[in-house]
């Protein structure tokens, strides 16, 4: 074993692999400093603000790489709850910042479902075609 390292394995808290998944970011799990961490961030914020805030990010840096990566650190993003709250505050106020139905689900405090996949234009109108077919007959 290696320092730091214990006999028994954590499980990581499931905000923390979002926030990994969402950033790309491989952050490794530690009990002690992130647990904490996290136990303070969500009395304040849950998943679908985690979602909002970098994808709001992603949208306003995405000409400047540098800049975004230190947006989404964990140390800025999560540690510190007063920038996330201003993120999400910003977020929410832009326009296009969220979509109706995002904002609806928002305001009533529940998770955001994934988007439907994206579809090829030629597989729709197939599929569409092939329904107009089938009434018609």
């Amino acid at each position: 074993m290696g320092a730091g390292e214990g006999s028994r394995s954590v499980k990581p808290n499931p905000l923390h692999a979002l926030y990994c998944e969402l950033t790309g970011l491989e952050l490794r799990w530690v009990e002690f400093t992130h647990g904490y961490v996290w136990w303070a961030w969500e009395r304040q914020f849950g998943a679908a603000d985690l979602r909002l805030v970098v994808k709001h990010l992603k949208r306003l840096y995405r000409d400047r790489p540098y800049v975004l990566a230190a947006c989404l650190r964990f140390r800025h993003l999560i540690v510190n709850v007063d920038y996330f709250a201003e993120y999400l505050a910003e977020a929410r106020s832009r326009p296009g910042g969220l979509s109706g139905r995002e904002s609806v689900l928002a305001a009533t405090h529940r998770e955001v479902r994934q988007e439907r996949p994206e579809r090829l234009a030629a597989d729709v109108v197939r599929v569409n075609l092939e329904k107009l077919r089938r009434s018609v007959q």
